[in-house]
């Protein structure tokens, strides 16, 4: 039940990147359950941005609006029509909403407490109707022109390593067109016990700082700007690796206490380290 508009034409469309014959009986026997056509596209190529395209190929010429969410995800009743009506609201061109992590029972208290899981993770900070200048494609709203009439696509050099929809969006803010925030549009991710463990969320964060670069140089067509975003990423990850070193150890001297402390740090070490990889031409490839 996402969505009351009265007249409105929904379409669905699956992109499955394993063209797997299990997949595609899945979807037809959803579609029969609930009454609905998903389209169905098989992706043999590698990669969530090949996936992502290939979505975009797959719509009705006269779409007005496109909604994306991630295939680990639950909207809330009504989702689109909260995002439909930020959009109306105040005719911007991009409506982005939270994800909210839902934990398993045994998630650590340092875990729940952190916005590690958050999408974005400055969400608490953001007022309902603020102009922003990113979005995902965990949970947006965008118009089907700037895809229809621009050919802007998420880029194929991103399809394994993720970060495709942040320089996506980027470029259509680059461009333009206004991304607004919508607090009231929430999709729920249940969190994998696999993945509520430091582990996990080491190898996240070093992938999140290993394409944040890549990202900001894409959208840089000089070379004299690249290579002033390099020296910056280099001095600011330094520090930031240098500081999580420090509020480690800080951690250790401080027993139990300290026990959160060390967690963030080492996260935020992670973060840096994948930066500073990414400098040197190492990708980590999370989508392989």
């Amino acid at each position: 039940d996402l969505a009351a508009q009265p007249g409105a034409r929904i379409s669905i469309v699956i992109a499955d990147n394993e063209a797997s014959p299990a997949t595609r009986r899945l979807c037809t026997t959803f579609g029969q359950e609930h009454g609905l056509s998903p389209r169905y596209i098989p992706v043999t190529e590698r990669g969530i941005s090949q996936a992502r395209n290939a979505c975009l190929e797959g719509l009705p010429v006269d779409t007005d609006f496109i909604a994306f969410v991630d295939d680990d995800e639950i909207p809330a009743p009504r989702w689109l029509d909260r995002l439909l009506a930020m959009q109306r609201q105040t005719d911007a061109d991009v409506v982005y909403g939270p994800v909210v992590p839902i934990f398993p029972v045994d998630t650590p208290a340092w875990i729940r407490q952190g916005d590690w899981f958050h999408k974005p993770r400055q969400h608490a900070t953001l007022r309902d109707g603020q102009e922003i200048g990113f979005a995902a494609t965990c949970n947006c709203l965008l118009r089907g022109t700037i895809v229809m009439e621009s050919g802007l696509r998420f880029d194929p050099d991103f399809g394994l390593s993720g970060g495709e929809d942040k320089l996506f969006f980027r470029q259509i803010k680059a461009r333009g067109y206004r991304i607004v925030w919508s607090r009231q549009a929430v999709v729920r991710e249940t969190v994998p016990p696999a993945r509520a463990r430091l582990a996990y969320l080491l190898k996240a964060e070093y992938r999140l700082g290993n394409v944040r670069l890549p990202v900001k140089l894409k959208l840089q067509s000089r070379r004299r700007k690249k290579l002033a975003l390099m020296g910056k990423a280099t001095y600011r990850s330094l520090i930031q690796c240098g500081m999580a070193m420090t509020d480690m150890a800080t951690g250790l001297v401080q027993g139990e206490k300290g026990k959160t402390r060390i967690m963030n740090g080492a996260l935020r070490a992670a973060e840096g380290l994948g930066v500073l990889t990414s400098l040197i031409g190492i990708r980590n490839n999370h989508y392989r």
